[in-house]
């Protein structure tokens, strides 16, 4: 968090609701028709393609508690995809725009969620873009996206 701009700190949603989404929404983003291989949790292999989910900032965190009980939250991740693209511009872009679908999929697409849960909206909060890049020749692309759900 930035202190210089008077953020409250966020309330973050209990860690065994929060565990239940992120499972649900691994099966739902290894739904997506265009997947280059199974989308994994928080591991890339050095030297080695692949694509994972990891979960972006402190983790999910209410966005508006409602008088009756019920609540709205906000579960942010990034997906990560890593290429080894020798010196092909063309494998980087194809990286880029392979996000980049990912999250036009993802706003269309809306996952179902465990229990009382239900999916208000999913939306990229980034474009695809180069994060960095390993000593074994493999570079890094990421999308952030954030999935908000209600529980009433």
């Amino acid at each position: 968090m930035d202190s210089t701009k008077n953020e409250k700190p966020r309330a973050l949603v209990d860690a065994e609701e929060e565990a239940l989404v992120e499972r649900q929404v691994m099966v739902w983003l290894n739904t997506w028709p265009d997947k280059p291989a199974d989308i994994g949790f928080v591991v890339l292999e050095a030297g080695k393609p692949g694509i994972a989910l990891f979960p972006d900032g402190d983790g999910a965190y209410f966005e508006t508690k409602y008088i009756a009980g019920g609540y709205r939250a906000v579960y942010p991740f990034a997906i990560v995809r890593r290429i080894i693209p020798g010196d092909s511009p063309d494998t980087r872009l194809k990286a880029v725009e392979l996000l980049n679908g990912l999250g036009a999929w993802a706003s269309s697409c809306k996952p179902d969620l465990p229990g009382k849960a239900r999916t208000v909206r999913v939306e990229p909060t980034s474009r695809g873009k180069f994060v960095g890049s390993g000593d074994d020749g493999d570079e890094d692309y990421e999308i952030k996206i954030k999935l908000t759900y209600e529980v009433i």
